[in-house]
Order: C-alpha cells, then sequence, then structure tokens
C-alpha cells in the first residue's frame, strides 16, 4: 500500500483545502440561486393561480351576464303567450256567446216555424 500513488498525495495541503473551499463557495451560490428560483417559481405559482381565479370569475360573471339576458328573453316571451293566450281566451268566450245565441234564435224560430211544434 505504501507504494500506491494516491492523488490527493500529489497535491499540496493548501491546493486541496483551497480546492474544498471553492466547491463548498460554489455549491452555497448553487444553492442560494436555487432557493430563489424556488421563491420565483413559487410566486409565479402564485401568481398564475390569482390569474386562473380572475379568469374564471370574469366567465362565471360572463355567464351570469348571459343567463340574465336569456331569463329576460324567456320572461318577455313568456308575458307575450300569456297575452296572447288571454286575448284568444275572450274571442272564444265571446264566440261561444255569439254560438250559443244563434243557436237559441234558431231553436226559437224553429219552434215559432215547426208545424208539429205549434200549440
Amino acid at each position: 500500500m505504501a507504494n500506491q500513488n494516491h492523488k490527493i498525495m500529489s497535491r499540496p495541503l493548501p491546493a486541496i483545502l483551497d480546492y474544498i473551499e471553492e466547491r463548498i463557495a460554489a455549491l452555497e451560490q448553487a444553492e442560494a440561486r436555487a432557493e430563489v428560483a424556488a421563491k420565483e417559481a413559487k410566486e409565479a405559482g402564485i401568481a398564475a393561480g390569482f390569474a386562473a381565479a380572475q379568469a374564471a370569475k370574469a366567465a362565471v360573471a360572463e355567464v351570469r351576464s348571459e343567463l340574465t339576458t336569456i331569463d329576460e328573453t324567456q320572461r318577455r316571451l313568456i308575458q307575450s303567450l300569456s297575452d296572447e293566450l288571454a286575448r284568444t281566451k275572450e274571442l272564444v268566450v265571446k264566440s261561444a256567446v255569439a254560438v250559443d245565441a244563434s243557436i237559441l234564435a234558431f231553436k226559437d224560430k224553429h219552434v215559432e216555424l215547426s208545424p208539429v211544434l205549434k200549440k
């Protein structure tokens, strides 16, 4: 074993310690950059979530507005149909009264003119 040539033994200790310090500093910088990137990603995620919530809220408002418009249109249509139905009912009643009056007049005239029904 004494004859084995180790790489660590080929460098002076101060150079090895400097290399270790450089690697530690590089790792600390990488860690700091990773923390910044994580924070930025978190903030971006929060912002994206907020934007999605705002977009959903706007979509719901638009749908509600459309439903209100549809509801108002349907209400007007129902009112129009109701008015038309009331007018039709009135016409039917007037027509029925006129038909009844005609039938009664016809009956009276028939009784008056009938040779069988004369008293």
